[in-house]
């Protein structure tokens, strides 16, 4: 998302861009050319009103709900940020539960799961809508320029991350 179009990693080069205060991202956004930049969340808007970023990486039900559009007219559909659900227990709590038990609590996760997962697609879905009806540019691109020059990041962060075996499941996961 950007005050700009963004369709080509080239586009990126040498703009400001808000990253999460994350060293995974700030390496991703400088391999590509960016200049990253970490800024807190409370901080976005002013940071791109202000001229202090040029772009941002963020997910598209948070573009919508804080007004990024308003400072940030361009969304870029890259595909990169996906919000997952998860339920957690404390191995304790779980040990506690009889067999049965813990098959009616899995089942409950996994369907629980299912709906919020939909629920966050067909969020960040009418998130565009409203945005590109509010004025915002929605622009949906070609992943394979993207793919190509964000693939080192795969062998720099694989051990960090639980080997590549692992990235690959994540990006064979539909």
């Amino acid at each position: 998302m950007g005050k700009f179009p963004i369709i080509t990693p080239d586009d990126v080069k040498g703009k400001k861009m808000r990253v999460i205060q994350s060293p995974l991202h700030v390496e991703l956004w400088k391999m590509l050319g960016a200049n990253p930049t970490p800024i807190a969340f409370p901080e976005i808007y002013n940071s791109m009103q202000t001229g202090v970023v040029d772009a941002m990486d963020n997910a598209k039900t948070t573009y919508w709900i804080s007004k990024f559009y308003e400072v940030a007219p361009h969304i870029t559909d890259l595909g990169h940020i996906y919000s997952i659900s998860a339920v957690a227990f404390s191995s304790s709590f779980w040990k506690k539960l009889t067999p049965a038990q813990q098959a009616l609590v899995q089942s409950a996760a996994d369907e629980g799961i299912k709906m919020q997962d939909k629920l966050i697609a067909d969020g960040d879905d009418e998130a565009v809508k409203k945005a590109v009806a509010a004025g915002a540019k929605y622009h949906k691109v070609d992943k394979a320029p993207w793919q190509k020059a964000m693939a080192p990041i795969y062998t720099n962060w694989a051990a960090k991350v639980g080997g590549l075996e692992m990235i690959r499941a994540v990006q064979d996961t539909k």
